[in-house]
């Protein structure tokens, strides 16, 4: 795209261009198609690839789909981008630079370093803006319509951007133009915010997407579905994996965090999930051996000349009010030699064992409410505190009891009481 408006302007075609009985949206969609054909030619030059495959064994084309789609979408939203800022220069070489700055931008945003960095809710809405997250759902074969939605309107905001940009070269200053440039402006930024808050609308939509693999990879059972839906409590599931683990364990990272990212999704905000790595954050790492009994286990790792031992952390924690289960590698994995000795490690059955675990959390969890209701006698909760001689660091405890026991009093329909008596 870098020569599609720059080489015009720079040749002085462009003038030609616009003085013809052309509008400038035609001219802009024109550039845009023609550069989207050559790609589409392109990725279709490799389709003997997927197929040369599939005739030599058994190919999900779940997942090749979705990934002819996705660099479909991505380079349709790159190609609006780039065509914009070639419009604002007559430079080729000012506008490839400015181009993969802002591509780079948007690609950047998502990486996994800079979201941990920002935090968790942070993070959620710079992946939300990334190009780079949404390619890779849709490459992994699920069909998500907030993702179409996304790389469409980023493509039709930049290209009305190009056409206002096109469109302004013929403006005079006059005060006979000014309201037709005011209201030109005025329709692309609302065109602009209508585009984001279409995706800030479509977010907590869940249902509207399909999922391409031939096994159903990505597709939660009605069992599951059905355990998530009833939750009463919210539910964290913090995968705790290493930057540097075995190699083997390595690969069955991203598919776990899909299926993590699949709960998330099916719950419609009753599941948190988290991906850490206890490494990089200490305090995470300390409250993961003390609080869930999470510590590295040693992998030997054997090279060409020589072997050593890495300390990784590959657990899943889940935890439901106060109760928790820890899910270890050797829960998660299953181990097959092969008589050349090497080995091949895969997920045992993982939504299984992420269900299993759930249940076992949920229902070994009672609620207050659940507590009350099991309540045959009303209960009294009695409070010997003598205000007079308790030490300053005491002080405000008995207000802090006195408020959280009145906040239950209220919601037991006299189940439940508070009484204070000071002994002197």
């Amino acid at each position: 795209t870098m020569r599609q408006w720059s080489e015009e302007q720079q040749t002085g075609t462009l003038e030609i261009l616009l003085t013809l009985p052309v509008r400038a949206w035609q001219l802009v969609l024109g550039k845009f198609l023609a550069v989207m054909v050559l790609v589409a030619i392109t990725l279709a030059l490799t389709l003997f690839l997927p197929i040369s495959v599939a005739i030599m064994g058994d190919l999900d084309w779940g997942p090749v789909i979705g990934g002819y789609l996705a660099a479909l979408l991505l380079a349709a939203a790159y190609t609006a981008i780039g065509l914009f800022i070639s419009s604002r220069t007559n430079n080729q070489i000012v506008a490839l630079i400015l181009s993969v700055v802002l591509c780079g931008l948007f690609y950047f945003i998502g990486n996994r370093s800079l979201t941990e960095f920002f935090g968790e809710s942070v993070g959620d809405v710079l992946r939300l803006l990334s190009t780079n997250s949404r390619f890779e759902s849709i490459e992994r074969g699920v069909i998500d319509l907030r993702d179409l939605v996304y790389y469409i309107t980023l493509a039709v905001v930049f290209l009305a951007l190009n056409v206002l940009s096109l469109d302004s070269k013929r403006w005079s200053i006059g005060a006979h133009t000014a309201n037709y440039r005011t209201n030109a402006n005025l329709a692309v930024g609302l065109l602009t915010v209508n585009a984001l808050l279409l995706n800030v609308w479509l977010q907590p939509v869940t249902a509207l997407r399909a999922d391409l693999t031939q096994s159903k990879e990505y597709s939660l059972s009605t069992t599951t579905k059905d355990l998530i839906n009833n939750l009463q409590e919210p539910l964290l599931i913090r995968a705790y994996f290493s930057e540097r683990t075995h190699p083997l364990l390595a690969p069955l990272v991203p598919r776990i965090r899909d299926m993590l990212t699949e709960y998330q999704v099916a719950s419609h905000g009753k599941v948190m999930v988290e991906v850490v790595d206890p490494a990089q954050n200490p305090d995470l790492e300390a409250e993961a051996a003390q609080s869930y009994g999470i510590r590295p286990t040693p992998f030997q790792i054997a090279g060409r000349y020589e072997s050593s031992v890495v300390n990784a952390y590959f657990d899943i924690l889940v935890r439901y009010g106060d109760k928790s289960e820890v899910l270890n590698f050797r829960d998660l994995i299953e181990v097959e030699p092969f008589r050349d000795g090497t080995l091949d490690v895969r997920l045992r059955n993982l939504e299984y064992d992420l269900t299993r675990t759930i249940k076992k959390v949920v229902y070994g969890f009672q609620s207050i409410d659940a507590v009350l209701a099991a309540l045959t006698d009303p209960a009294v909760l009695t409070l010997y505190v003598t205000p007079d001689t308790l030490p300053e660091e005491f002080a405000t405890v008995p207000d802090t009891v006195q408020k959280v026991a009145t906040e239950l009093e209220t919601q037991s329909n006299g189940k439940f009481s508070l009484k204070i008596v000071n002994p002197d």
